[in-house]
């Protein structure tokens, strides 16, 4: 997405600066919304810019990752019917991918979609913990808006 809001921009980035000291010396490592994920469906490939991601098995290509263990999205009232819909439903196909997260911009509330729960959704709200399980890593929701 272009033209993120200043909310957009802070809330992705503390994200990514926790992801990225978090996952120091491991084999994991954070991207930001300028590395594309790749997903291909038999002969249907499609580019997404997701606004954080995890890719912790090395990648083949230098601008796309096809391996993402951990894929989040901060929602926009312009992005947030494709982020539910069909990046969802796309991500879900990733074999390797462990947990697709949505954050609101607006205020202290995520959703978070495991593929060891078939998908399903759990929202976490202002001071409640949620657990990055992909990753290991468990983050107050709303440290990442202040």
């Amino acid at each position: 997405m272009t033209g993120a809001s200043r909310d957009h921009n802070r809330i992705s980035g503390r994200l990514y600066v926790r992801l990225s000291q978090h996952l120091q010396g491991t084999r994991c490592e954070p991207f930001q919304s300028e590395i594309k994920v790749k997903i291909k469906r038999g002969n249907d490939v499609r580019f997404y810019y997701p606004d954080v991601q995890v890719a912790c098995e090395k990648e083949a290509d230098r601008y796309y990752n096809e391996h993402p263990c951990l894929i989040v999205e901060v929602l926009s009232d312009s992005t947030q019917r494709i982020d539910r819909t069909e990046k969802l439903m796309a991500y879900q196909t990733i074999e390797c991918l462990q947990e697709y997260v949505l954050l609101s911009q607006d205020s202290p509330y995520l959703d978070v979609y495991r593929q060891r729960t078939a998908w399903q959704r759990d929202s976490f709200y202002e001071k409640q913990s949620v657990t990055l399980e992909s990753i290991d890593l468990t983050l107050v929701a709303e440290a990442l808006y202040s």
